[in-house]
């Protein structure tokens, strides 16, 4: 019954009314966090991957690469599996958001990891924190290309100001130890690793509007950890068992890559994505170059370049170009409407 005429026959007699359902409010889109709480996980997240790089050079002095890998993946995976609930997941999945999925997990994370550490034991941290630095450069690019973020002109003056600045940090004049034929190897690696760990964000932010930050996080290491599990096990079992008889000072690091530089960190980047763009995000990972620098000294007596702080002059000026003036607000999506709503009444 209509409700024009239920109000006909309820002046004619109350009796003659039926109940009219309907349907359960729209959900209203969560509200954005704070601008300075954005800011703060971003910058926490990128000085706790900059301490990761050295911790894991120190780790890995014994400890084989594919074992280190694996406790990383698998281990944050299983950490991260007893928070995941109904609603972390869209009301219908579609062949595109598993093959997303699918590429996060390989080409977006087991595979980039592999490269970093392989890499990382082929040249200095220093040098792995300036090649860190151009994933920015990927991020931006890609998301341009992939997800129609704008490219303005700020912007590559932003990108220009921290290439110049990661140089600054990184490179040292006199001997120019980037550049250097003994560590090729070891920065094609990295080179190739970031790449794939640029695919993760674009990929992630294409999602993030009809999956929770936290499945974002969780399915792809799952994937990353059934495949690189196997493989290692079957490629170096000797390896593999060396990676269960792990010293204290090897369960401490690999705790923290595992638990705080993977688990924790990639889960609030995830949630901090689905709030700004892929772009404006990325220009956080130039944190890494001047932290990774500081942590490099200390950790591993690595030498600051004499041009470290014009460097990082150089970075926070390109951070700031790279800010975003507004918030992104996400639209409530298919997983956000409340399970058995109806479906809007066709017009008559």
């Amino acid at each position: 019954m209509s409700p024009a005429w239920a109000r006909f026959f309820a002046m004619i007699d109350p009796s003659l009314t039926t109940a009219v359902p309907s349907a359960p409010p729209r959900p209203q889109p969560p509200a954005a966090p704070p601008r300075w709480a954005l800011i703060a996980a971003a910058v926490a997240i990128n000085v706790i991957w900059a301490l990761s790089y050295p911790v894991s050079k120190l780790v890995m002095t014994d400890l084989p690469v594919g074992a280190l890998s694996c406790w990383r993946v698998v281990g944050a995976a299983l950490l991260l599996a007893p928070l995941l609930r109904r609603r972390d997941f869209p009301a219908r999945w579609s062949l595109g958001d598993a093959v997303s999925l699918g590429l996060m997990g390989t080409l977006g994370f087991a595979l980039p990891i592999w490269l970093q550490y392989a890499g990382t034991v082929k040249t200095t941290a220093s040098n792995v924190s300036m090649i860190v630095g151009l994933e920015t450069v990927m991020v931006v690019v890609l998301a341009a290309m992939f997800l129609r973020e704008p490219l303005r002109r700020r912007t590559w003056g932003g990108l220009a100001a921290a290439v110049g600045g990661v140089a600054f940090i990184s490179v040292d004049p006199a001997t120019l130890d980037l550049l250097s034929g003994r560590y090729a190897a070891g920065n094609g690696l990295m080179l190739l690793s970031i790449a794939g760990f640029a695919s993760y964000t674009i990929l992630g932010k294409s999602l993030i509007d009809r999956w929770s930050g936290t499945a974002l996080t969780v399915l792809p290491l799952a994937v990353a950890g059934a495949l690189m599990l196997p493989i290692f096990y079957l490629t170096d079992p000797v390896g593999f068992q060396r990676g269960l008889a792990l010293s204290a000072s090897e369960f401490w690091g690999v705790f923290f890559i595992t638990a705080i530089a993977t688990a924790a960190s990639y889960a609030i980047w995830n949630w901090v994505l689905r709030w700004v763009s892929a772009g404006t995000l990325a220009y956080s990972l130039y944190i890494q170059p001047v932290a990774g620098a500081l942590f490099s000294a200390w950790l591993l007596k690595e030498t600051l370049t004499p041009t470290y702080w014009w460097g990082a002059g150089l970075i926070l000026l390109a951070m700031a170009l790279g800010a975003e003036t507004g918030k992104a607000r996400p639209e409530p999506t298919a997983a956000d409407e409340p399970e058995g709503a109806p479906e809007p009444a066709a017009a008559a």
